[in-house]
C-alpha cells in the first residue's frame, strides 16, 4: 500500500468519528433537555400541591373564624 490510501482510511475513520460525536453531541442536547424540562414540570406539581394544601388551610381558618363570629351574633346561616 502506498501512503495515499493509508491517508485516506484514516480521513475516513476520522469523518466517522466525528459524526458519531456530532449525534453523541445532539443526544446528550436532548437528554439535557428532557432533565430540565422533566425538572421544570415536577417543580411546577410540587408547588401546585403545596399551594393547594396551604389555600386549603386559609380557606378553612376563613371560613372557621366567620362561623364562631356569627355564633356570638346568634346568626346561622
Amino acid at each position: 500500500m502506498n501512503s495515499k490510501n493509508v491517508k485516506k482510511v484514516s480521513d475516513m475513520n476520522e469523518s466517522i468519528n466525528a459524526k458519531e460525536d456530532r449525534k453523541a453531541n445532539f443526544a446528550n442536547r436532548i437528554e439535557k433537555s428532557g432533565y430540565k424540562w422533566a425538572n421544570r414540570l415536577h417543580k411546577f406539581g410540587v408547588l401546585s400541591i403545596v399551594g393547594f394544601i396551604f389555600y386549603n388551610f386559609y380557606i378553612f381558618g376563613k371560613e372557621y373564624n366567620s362561623h364562631w363570629r356569627a355564633r356570638r351574633v346568634n346568626i346561622h346561616y
